[in-house]
């Protein structure tokens, strides 16, 4: 018997927060892994009005609390939000017994977070660079 293999995708932006090409890029990866049979979980900000948990054609989606720490720049919000990001990921990893093959974060902007879990759980981390700002 195979075993579903598990993917804990992390992504600054999802629906319906769409800033750019990221949130769109993960919403149909993430539902076209859902539906061949991948069990998939995205991690994200918050955004306002939409709710902290939810499913969205098969994927579960959680938003973290990227608002809760006020910052003077983009750079320090950033950083805050890793922070957050991969402190509640990893909460999520712990609560489903540790379940999660792999990691996969979406863009410079969630890759501390990423490199954080990856040497938590000693999980791989696939990494998709969408955009390089200078």
């Amino acid at each position: 018997m195979s075993k579903e293999l598990t993917v804990m995708m992390l992504t600054w932006e999802f629906p319906p927060r769409i800033i750019g090409g990221i949130s769109p890029h993960v919403y149909y990866l993430s539902r076209n892994l859902a539906k061949n049979g991948v069990k998939v979980y995205v991690v994200t900000c918050d955004f306002p009005g939409a709710p902290q948990q939810e499913i969205i054609d098969g994927v579960e989606v959680f938003r973290v609390d990227s608002y809760k720490n006020p910052s003077p720049d983009f750079a320090t919000w950033v950083y805050l939000m890793n922070v957050n990001m991969q402190k509640e990921a990893a909460a999520l990893v712990n609560s489903l017994g540790g379940k999660v093959d792999i990691f996969h974060a979406h863009d410079w902007l969630v890759a501390n977070a990423g490199i954080g879990l990856k040497h938590v759980f000693r999980k791989p981390l696939l990494t998709t660079i969408h955009s390089t700002e200078i």
